[in-house]
């Protein structure tokens, strides 16, 4: 009799054990995905970008905004601007203070920006466009 009880608690504590494990507790939102960067403004190797143009990456899912800043989200070569983030468009938004004309520039976007769930992206993203010259115009 003692034997069978003890073989019943066994099983007991074995399907409960089992039971718990198959829960994701490292990830209680169920976001199992990695953050990546769908798509780019300007596009890949764009050619004659306006100097004003915002640089723009936009987000598989919802990232936390306070990782997305200048050391996460930046301009070679070094351009000075400002970085927010539009929850809206799951969008960072790099915005230029001054591009200088037909110039080369690569946008990154660094491991250093997470998802809400505390996801980093797995390999940084890096893209290239380049400036148009600046236009001047001439009064006769």
């Amino acid at each position: 009799m003692i034997i069978l009880r003890i073989i019943g608690i066994s099983f007991i504590v074995i399907i409960f054990i089992i039971g718990c494990s198959s829960g994701d507790w490292d990830n209680p939102t169920g976001n199992t995905s990695d953050p990546r960067i769908i798509s780019v403004i300007p596009p890949r190797s764009a050619d004659g970008v306006s100097l004003g143009s915002e640089i723009v990456a936009f987000f598989s899912e919802d990232m936390d905004s306070s990782t997305i800043n200048n050391g996460s989200f930046y301009l070679t070569p070094s351009a000075a601007g400002t970085v927010s983030y539009n929850a809206t468009q799951k969008a960072a938004v790099f915005t230029p203070v001054g591009l200088s004309s037909d110039t080369n520039y690569i946008a990154t976007v660094t491991t250093g920006v997470k998802d809400t769930s505390g996801r980093a992206m797995l390999t940084g993203y890096s893209w290239s466009f380049s400036t148009k010259s600046q236009s001047t115009t001439h009064v006769p």
